[in-house]
């Protein structure tokens, strides 16, 4: 009798050894940390939503080696802005760049902090436009996009949809 139990002991210790062995091969091998070789950071159109005189615009972002934001210190030229969005209108067929606005549509971001064991940072990131339409132009605009990480790598350009200003 105790030999029965201390056999089916046996099986179910190896039984729970093999399982513990899986679940830390499937743990442990999913930790490594997430790597690109990419040193400019990318963008991606998310949406564009218009509320009363302000569009929200959302994008994605990925800056593979971690440096994307501005500190406090970072206030004197080129380091004023990490957001550019230049503002175009459309006139006798096609989109002209409408500028240079005072002020610009140009924004800062914060010097952002990975908090996983990659340098790889990602998101999103939402702007409010205002105004997001200059009245004296066409009824027509749309807006082209791009980022700056730390050491000055200029991101792909992104082209939104078209917004038609309120009458």
């Amino acid at each position: 009798m105790n030999q029965r139990y201390s056999i089916l002991f046996e099986i179910k210790m190896k039984s729970l050894l093999a399982i513990i062995f899986i679940i830390s091969t499937l743990f442990f091998g999913s930790c490594k940390p997430e790597t690109c070789e990419e040193i400019v950071p990318q963008i991606e159109f998310v949406s564009l939503q218009v509320f009363g005189d302000t569009a929200k615009l959302t994008f994605s972002f990925k800056d593979c080696d971690g440096d994307f934001g501005l500190r406090r210190s970072d206030t004197l030229p080129p380091y004023e802005y990490n957001v550019f969005i230049e503002y175009f209108d459309f006139n006798n067929g096609e989109f002209k760049k409408v500028g240079p606005l005072n002020p610009p549509y140009y924004y800062r971001i914060p010097f952002l902090e990975s908090s996983s064991n990659s340098d790889i940072l990602e998101g999103e990131i939402d702007i409010d436009i205002i105004p997001y339409y200059l009245p004296g132009f066409g009824d027509t605009m749309r807006y082209e996009v791009y980022i700056q990480d730390s050491l000055l790598h200029q991101s792909n350009v992104l082209t939104t949809p078209s917004l038609i200003a309120p009458q």
